[in-house]
Order: structure tokens, then C-alpha cells, then sequence
């Protein structure tokens, strides 16, 4: 039995409550690092065997996701928008050629 003497926030950091406030924070800590390495592994994947822009597409879209946006169609455009503006500033302002692939063979002929 709980004496009148001890506080709320002393119960609530007692064993019980504490304990599984950290449980499920490293069960999520392990969760999202899994997700992310998920992630780049298909990210590496993509990129080696397709397309370049695929992956960056691939991954935008995944990471979006996780982060909480769960709206189709804003998926899409940032999975179309972001790899176009990674192609315009390397591809134009810096000047760097990327590697063949599907989209790339497209625009390099």
C-alpha cells in the first residue's frame, strides 16, 4: 500500500511506469534505426542496378512517410520534385554527369 506521503510524479517515476516509458523508447529508438537502414539498403540497391534517380525518388518518398505525411499525392510530388532539383543544381549549376541509368540514359541519349 502507498503511503499519503509520496507525490504523484514520485508514483508515476516508480518502477512500473518508468520501466516501460523506456521499454517502448528503445523498442521505437530500434524500430526507426531498422527503417532507416531498410531504407538506404533499397536506396543503394536502386541506384547500383536502375536508376539513380529512382533511388533518390524511392528514398524522398520513404522518408516522407516515416516522417508522418501520409497524403498521396504531396508522396508523389516530392518523390518527382526533390530528384529534379538534385539533377538542376548538380547537373547545371555544378556541372557534374551522373551515372547511366534509366532516367539518365533518357537525357544523355
Amino acid at each position: 500500500m502507498l503511503s499519503s506521503s509520496l507525490t504523484v510524479l514520485e508514483i508515476r517515476l516508480s518502477g512500473f511506469f518508468f520501466g516501460s516509458f523506456l521499454t517502448i523508447f528503445f523498442l521505437y529508438l530500434i524500430l526507426d534505426i531498422l527503417f532507416f537502414l531498410i531504407s538506404f539498403i533499397l536506396f543503394i540497391f536502386i541506384s547500383k542496378f536502375l536508376d539513380f534517380f529512382l533511388g533518390i525518388s524511392v528514398l524522398s518518398i520513404l522518408v516522407s512517410y516515416f516522417w508522418g505525411e501520409k497524403r498521396l499525392i504531396y508522396l508523389i510530388i516530392v518523390g518527382i520534385i526533390f530528384p529534379i532539383i538534385v539533377f538542376i543544381f548538380f547537373e547545371t549549376i555544378l556541372g557534374l554527369r551522373f551515372p547511366s541509368g534509366i532516367i539518365t540514359n533518357l537525357y544523355y541519349g
